[in-house]
């Protein structure tokens, strides 16, 4: 569907509309529908093609990352990443950020946005102890 507009300051405008037909869009999800399908076809035929030993090796695989994951986990809650606290001063501010990776820093005032960002920063600091937060003036 095509339609003319005039705008304003006399400058014709066309404005062209498409309507997708449900026969078209029928034939739009099928054709995803059969990509998703050939690729979990590939990603079955590769795991058939897998043998013991492969398995193992992916198995040892996954422990080492889970090894390693459980390390930097109980690293961060040494480094206190579970708090969400206020630091008292400049130095102790900067000691705690050369010793992580990652920190999440508000610095804040005495009024209401302050107050509301501060829940939302303390929920988060509990959900994501990969990143350090505290809260600092």
């Amino acid at each position: 569907m095509t339609w003319l507009h005039v705008c304003a300051d006399g400058t014709p405008t066309v404005h062209v509309f498409t309507y997708i037909t449900p026969r078209v869009l029928e034939k739009q999800v099928l054709t995803v529908k059969k990509a998703v399908e050939d690729d979990t076809d590939e990603w079955i035929a590769v795991l058939d093609r897998l043998g013991l030993d492969d398995i193992e090796a992916l198995r040892e695989r996954r422990l080492q990352q889970m090894k390693k994951m459980a390390d930097k986990r109980s690293c961060w809650i040494s480094l206190r990443h579970v708090d969400y606290s206020e630091i008292p001063c400049e130095k102790e501010f900067f000691t705690a950020v050369k010793a992580s990776e990652r920190i999440g820093c508000h610095f804040y005032g005495d009024n209401w946005p302050c107050k509301v960002v501060d829940k939302h920063l303390s929920a988060l600091a509990n959900q994501h102890i990969e990143t350090f937060c505290e809260n600092s003036c």
